[in-house]
């Protein structure tokens, strides 16, 4: 079973909604990256890259702290960009500071062949994983 077909079936087990997206951690070989999904969007998923600076013009996700439940969760990905933030009650916020919805930590390991997956988030959020994960745009692995 691969990666995609493996969380359409985590996915199915949850309620879908505009707005509402799942954020997983993907370890792959010696990769390390981020897939958002929703259940429209499971099968043209995007992967990005894990980074440690995603400022300006740099795309990929940033994580502060514990990768399971951090502090700060940043996104520069396509044209979006926010950031998570732990201690201000888990919402979502764009560069100018506008709130833009929530995140709540879900946690949780499953392994599908190569993959390990971890399950980070589910957000609700004037964000869509469509947004986030375009067809035929791949940064890296799978």
């Amino acid at each position: 079973m691969d990666l995609l077909h493996f969380c359409l079936l985590l996915l199915g087990f949850a309620p879908c909604a505009l707005g509402n997206f799942w954020v997983f951690s993907v370890h792959w070989h010696h990769s390390n990256g981020f897939m958002f999904f929703n259940c429209d969007t499971v099968n043209d998923a995007t992967w990005w890259d894990a980074s440690g600076d995603v400022s300006g013009g740099k795309k990929g996700v940033r994580v502060v702290g514990p990768a399971n439940d951090p502090d700060t969760f940043e996104t520069n990905v396509l044209s979006v960009h926010w950031t998570y933030y732990k201690a201000r009650g888990q919402k979502i916020y764009d560069l100018s500071g506008k709130d833009h919805g929530f995140c709540r930590p879900i946690g949780g390991v499953s392994n599908a062949c190569a993959y390990e997956i971890q399950s980070i988030f589910h957000c609700n959020s004037d964000y869509t994983a469509e947004e986030m994960s375009r067809e035929g745009y791949q940064t890296g692995p799978p």
